[in-house]
């Protein structure tokens, strides 16, 4: 029985190992980007043809605002906790 349980034991380990390095018993290489360091741009070549707009008029609209209801409760009476008080005071 003892015997059993470590050729089991055995087995399962050698199958998690067997899975981590992709099943043909090679570990995978990872795989990596290298970026340019500086990249430069030049516009002064660039030439756009077209007119120039300009906006007429910039106006921001006024919006109305949500109102929400306060989520605390509106008390007119507190003498309980009034009397309460002064209980402890005395």
């Amino acid at each position: 029985m003892r015997r059993l349980l470590i050729i089991v034991l055995m087995g399962l380990f050698s199958i998690t190992a067997w899975a981590q390095t992709g099943g043909k018993g090679k570990t995978k290489t990872s795989v990596q980007y290298q970026y340019k360091k500086k990249e430069v741009f030049d516009f002064g070549e660039l030439s756009i043809q077209g007119n120039v707009l300009t906006p007429g008029d910039i106006t921001v609209k006024k919006r109305k605002r949500k109102k929400f209801r306060t989520q605390f409760r509106t008390r007119n009476n507190f003498d309980r906790e009034i009397r309460v008080d002064l209980k402890e005071v005395e």
